[in-house]
């Protein structure tokens, strides 16, 4: 497991091997989709549900350590969105 992925397991709260995330471009930002490998797998479902949350309030507030703490490293697009 690369040092990004255990950062990320512990920024938002589940591991990073069992979920798939989609990145889209729309007209006005973007999107992420996070969904868990297994359907079946609630612990992680509610994980994902918690963080996403969690990551709605930290972006409208303006905050966006995470995605630094996570990548270790500005994300393209972060300036834009602060």
């Amino acid at each position: 497991m690369t040092d990004m992925m255990k950062r990320g397991n512990l920024a938002m709260g589940f591991d990073q091997t069992t979920i798939a995330h989609e990145f889209s471009s729309t007209k006005d930002g973007g999107q992420i989709k996070v969904t868990a490998l297994d359907e079946n797998d609630n612990q992680t479902i509610t994980e994902i549900r918690s963080h996403t949350r969690d990551i709605q309030k930290d972006f409208t507030d303006g905050n966006f350590t995470k995605l630094f703490f996570i990548h270790a490293e500005s994300v393209p697009g972060t300036d834009a969105m602060s």
